[in-house]
């Protein structure tokens, strides 16, 4: 029981350590461009940023720097300096929803 106890403990450890990693990683411009590609090649969105920042002051926030937005071969729908999201606890039932965005 003891070794069972140990194993979730290292398992939980583990990925929280994974779960922080990608989150610096996704804060670098190599993590943004894998972020736009990822979104782009996912839907028929063409989505791009520059840079993703968060801080811990507002933990309910994401701002996107330098972001364009739109259809795939089509001129962008969104063109921005700053786009700033803001979640809520609402995103645990329904994904989709952001609380606020803030466009620059």
């Amino acid at each position: 029981m003891k070794f069972l106890g140990k194993l979730i403990l290292w398992l939980l450890v583990a990925l929280l350590l994974v779960i922080v990693g990608a989150w610096f990683l996704l804060q670098t411009h190599w993590g943004a461009r894998q972020a736009s590609a990822w979104l782009s090649n996912g839907t028929g969105w063409q989505v791009s940023f520059d840079a993703m920042e968060h801080d811990f002051s507002s933990p309910l926030h994401v701002q996107l720097q330098n972001v364009t937005f739109g259809r795939e071969g089509k001129p962008a729908t969104l063109v921005a300096k700053t786009v700033d999201i803001g979640f809520s606890t609402r995103q645990f039932s329904d994904p989709l929803h952001a609380d606020e965005i803030v466009l620059n």
